[in-house]
């Protein structure tokens, strides 16, 4: 009776085990296949990256530029946020943290500013028919204005 039941449980613990591993297996072959397009996404954006930094010094500048001044804003954001929490205790005697203060205020602007204008860099090509079609549209109106 004992090697019955021992058998049982075995044959029962197998045939879970089994449908189990299957399901686990057809979880990961799913998992996979999303991970594998994520991955060849990932992979053709670098493949493009490497590309054009390869091709360019001017694209090898401009991703520098792009990695450098955001680390620069953010300093200079958490530098005028110490220097901000300092002001919790009370307005300081001396002039300095209120010069500190503004300093980085308006290094943090700067460096997110020429963020942006590399980013801009980047792809010129919309900016620069933005820009035209502004000027466009500005001689358009100096054209249609009296003449004195």
């Amino acid at each position: 009776m004992a090697d019955l039941r021992a058998l049982l449980v075995g044959i029962l613990g197998g045939l879970v085990a089994y449908y189990a591993a299957k399901g686990i297996d057809r979880y990961l072959a799913r998992r996979t296949i999303r991970s594998r397009h994520r991955q060849i996404e990932q992979l053709t954006k670098e493949l493009h990256l490497l590309v054009k930094l390869g091709v360019t010094d001017r694209a090898l500048l401009l991703f520098a530029f792009k990695l450098l001044f955001p680390l620069i804003g953010v300093a200079a954001v958490g530098m005028a946020g110490s220097v901000a929490r300092s002001f919790l205790s009370g307005p300081p005697d001396d002039p300095t943290p209120l010069i500190l203060l503004l300093v980085s205020v308006v290094i943090a602007i700067l460096a997110f500013y020429a963020t942006s204008v590399f980013q801009k860099l980047e792809d010129p090509e919309p900016s620069l028919a933005k820009l035209h079609q502004k000027l466009r549209e500005l001689q358009g109106t100096d054209d249609q204005s009296p003449t004195r």
